[in-house]
Formats: C-alpha cells, sequence, structure tokens
C-alpha cells in the first residue's frame, strides 16, 4: 500500500489517536507491530512481513543469547535480500531498509556487546515501524524503540508531522508532473531530438528527487504524528557545489551506513594490504566498491556498474574540477552548483533505462544528433 492512499491515511488517522492514548509501553509496541500488520494486509504482501518478522526474531535472540557467531549472524541477515536480489525476483517490500538497520543493529552490538538488550516487543516495533520500511530512512533501530517507550506527545509533533506530510504529496506530485518530459524508455525508443534529450535528463533529476525525497517526507511526517524522530534523509542535494557534496546530501542515511560499513573497513583494509603505499589507487578501488554496493542493491544488472564507475570517476576527479573552475572565476559557485546537477542527473540515466541497450541507444542519439546541421 502506498503512503499517498486514501486507505493508508484513514488507518494513520485511526492508530495515531490510539497510540497516544495507549500508556502502558508493552501495549504501543504492540499496537506498532499490529499497524504493521494491518499496513502489509492492505498491501496484500503478509508473506513479506513474515518474512520481516522473522528475521527480527532471529537477531533478536540471537544477539541477546548470543548463539550465532558474529559473521554467521551477517550472512544470514543479509542471505534473504542477497537471494531476492541475484535471482531477480520481487523483493517483498521493506526488505532493504529493515535488513540494512538490522545489520546496523549487529555491527552496533559488536563494539557494544554489554549493551541491554530491550524486551523483544520493544525490539520488534523499532525494527518494524512501518512508516519507514517502504523508502527510508534507514533507522537504528533502539533509537526508534526507545522513542516509542517514552512516548513524547506534543502539538508542536502533530503539526510538524502534518506540514511534513503535505510537503511529500506536494513534491510526489510534482514528480508524477514531471515525468511526462523525463527519460524513460518509451521516450529513447521512440527518439528525440538533442534539445529534448537535455530537458528529459534535467526533468529525470528533479523527477528523482521530487519521488524520492517527497516519499520521505511523508515516512518523516507519518513518524512525527506518533511523536517519532527519524534521522534526515535529504539535505537540498540539488544545492550541492561538487559530487562527493551531493552525496553527503542525498539518501544521507544510506550514505553513512555505507560510509561506515563498507568504505572505512575496506579502506583499512586495502591500506594494509598495500603497505600503504598508492593511497590514490586505494581511495579509488574503495570506492568503486561502495559505489557498486549501492548500484548492485538496487539491481544485478550492467547498468548498475557503469553507474557505479561514472559516479567513482566523478568523485576522484572532484578535488581537480573545483579547483580548475575555482581559478577562472570568483563566483565558482555559481558554476558549481548547475554542473554538479547535470552530472547526477545524467548519471540517472542508468538508473530509470533498466537496459545497457537502452542507455547506448539513448547516448547515441544524442551524440548523433550533436554532429548533426
Amino acid at each position: 500500500m502506498l503512503l499517498t492512499s486514501p486507505l493508508y491515511w484513514l488507518a494513520i488517522w485511526l492508530l495515531v489517536p490510539a497510540y497516544l492514548f495507549l500508556e502502558k509501553e508493552t501495549f504501543r509496541n504492540l499496537l506498532i507491530l499490529f499497524s504493521g500488520c494491518i499496513f502489509y494486509f492492505l498491501s496484500a504482501d503478509l508473506t513479506g512481513y513474515l518474512i520481516l518478522f522473522t528475521l527480527t526474531v532471529f537477531v533478536y535472540w540471537g544477539e541477546k543469547r548470543r548463539w550465532t557467531h558474529y559473521n554467521l549472524s551477517i550472512l544470514l541477515v543479509a542471505a534473504p535480500l542477497f537471494i531476492f536480489k541475484i535471482t531477480n525476483t520481487s523483493v517483498p517490500f521493506g526488505l532493504s531498509y529493515v535488513t540494512f538497520s538490522l545489520l546496523a543493529f549487529v555491527f552496533m552490538r559488536k563494539e557494544s556487546a554489554n549493551a541491554d538488550m530491550p524486551a523483544l516487543s520493544s525490539f520488534a516495533s523499532g525494527a518494524l515501524f512501518f512508516p519507514y520500511i517502504g523508502a527510508g530512512p534507514i533507522t537504528q533501530i533502539h533509537d526508534t524503540s526507545q522513542q516509542i517507550s517514552k512516548k513524547e506527545e506534543s502539538v508542536d509533533n502533530l503539526k510538524w508531522g502534518t506540514l511534513l506530510v503535505i510537503n511529500g504529496l506536494f513534491k510526489k506530485r510534482i514528480g508524477d508532473l514531471i515525468s511526462a518530459i523525463a527519460v524513460n524508455p518509451e521516450t529513447v525508443v521512440a527518439g528525440q531530438t538533442y534539445p529534448e534529450k537535455c530537458i528529459a535528463v534535467v526533468a529525470l533529476g528533479a523527477q528523482f528527487y521530487a519521488d524520492f525525497s517527497g516519499y520521505t517526507d511523508i515516512a518523516l511526517g507519518t513518524a512525527l504524528l506518533f511523536g517519532i524522530k527519524l534521522p534526515e534523509n535529504f539535505s537540498l542535494p540539488f544545492l550541492a557545489t561538487n559530487v562527493s557534496d551531493f552525496w553527503r546530501r542525498w539518501h544521507i542515511t544510506m550514505g553513512a551506513w555505507v560510509r561506515n560499513y563498507i568504505f572505512l573497513p575496506l579502506f583499512g583494509l586495502f591500506l594494509d594490504s598495500f603497505q600503504r603505499k598508492r593511497a590514490l589507487a586505494v581511495t579509488a578501488l574503495t570506492t568503486f566498491c561502495s559505489m557498486s554496493f549501492i548500484g548492485l542493491w538496487h539491481g544485478f544488472t550492467l547498468n548498475y556498474v557503469f553507474w557505479a564507475i561514472y559516479n567513482t570517476f566523478l568523485i576522484l576527479t572532484t578535488p581537480l574540477v573545483d579547483q580548475w573552475i575555482s581559478s577562472y572565476t570568483r563566483y565558482s559557485k555559481f558554476v558549481l552548483v548547475p554542473l554538479t546537477f547535470l552530472l547526477m542527473a545524467s548519471g540517472f540515466i542508468f538508473v530509470q533505462l533498466k537496459t545497457f541497450g537502452l542507455v547506448r541507444v539513448f547516448l547515441s542519439h544524442s551524440t548523433g544528433n550533436l554532429r548533426s546541421p
């Protein structure tokens, strides 16, 4: 069930007063879990919810009783998502974000093994808090669980939560309107002029941002209605002055997760392997591995490999481009911001066009039109 559907909002306006009315933490936890059941039932995906609940219980008891080895826990938690992705099978709704949140919890427990475990109902409600599991943000389970246990009630939460939801719905509507002129497989096959393709690329960047950040705003707003503050996931990414800055502003929680659990461990490993020589090569290899992870998480296709190569190249050349442009003008920001937008919007072509054949057709037509009189 989409967060924009009337049925979803009917359920929310019934659940929020019930949640705020309940005084016992256990009852609030059970209501959150019951809400998730309703959400998945209306989405016709109860099997997906069963998978998520099983994973959550497995991680909880595995960490509480220490009955599984650390590496085995990671493997078993990541296995369902990996299998669905590699077989190109439809991934159960929410499996990606719940998996990342559970893995973050396992990683955190390794660093603080003596920390107290919450009750199962509290842990499960934090892991399966339904507003975030569709499109993020990736949450820290213990933080969400603690907020549910405290139950913060305030008029400000209701006010700002409602405004966030309205803002998200507005963005989604903008995204829907822009999609008509954005890059898509149908227009690529039909053929476009070069100016039309340029407009389509710009529209694609705007559409991706409007859809993704709009959905996230709805999730953040819904959570705030319950008195729960989820982490920020976007910070005006298309005002970034370079590609590295863009990735600090876009899908912030995913970027932090990859940096903490992919980039930094691999960087340390590769640096030791190269005996701290060739630092640039280590940075390039680690960046490529990190971007490949993000790309292949979206889908096991050749497009995402090229997307990873493209972003790795841009990130590595960012300092040179910044320096070169800054040496020519005092107003480099007015050049770098639109340039970064165009570069990142162009990268979304690999995401939007599902096969490399379509990407090749799009690029070849563009090039051909450039050369034509």
